[in-house]
């Protein structure tokens, strides 16, 4: 009866370092697209307004390939352009949306 208990007790753990493992990986995935996409809204807060423009782009980090996406959509009657930025891998999605106005180079 304890040997039976003792294995059930082992694959249990078994189980839930497995588990463990696989939201390591999940996190440290999620938390790389958000540095991309927090670098990428870096550089598009110091891009000239008259310069800021949809793009997209690839980078391979860890043998997964993060997909940026870049969209910037102007207001000419409030005089600003929304940006977001999306860094997209394994079907999870990073976001950030900045507003930059004319009148803040």
């Amino acid at each position: 009866m304890a040997l039976l208990i003792l294995t059930i007790g082992v694959m249990g753990f078994s189980t839930l370092q497995g588990r463990n493992a696989t939201g390591n990986a999940q996190s440290q995935t999620i938390s790389l697209a958000t540095m991309l996409a927090n670098t990428e809204l870096e550089k598009m807060i110091n891009t000239p307004y008259d310069e800021c423009q949809d793009y997209n782009a690839s980078v391979i980090m860890n043998n997964k390939t993060y997909d940026i996406t870049c969209s910037v959509n102007e207001n000419a009657t409030l005089k600003h352009k929304e940006v977001q930025i999306v860094v997209s891998v394994d079907g999870m999605n990073s976001t950030f949306s900045y507003i930059k106005t004319s009148n803040y180079e």
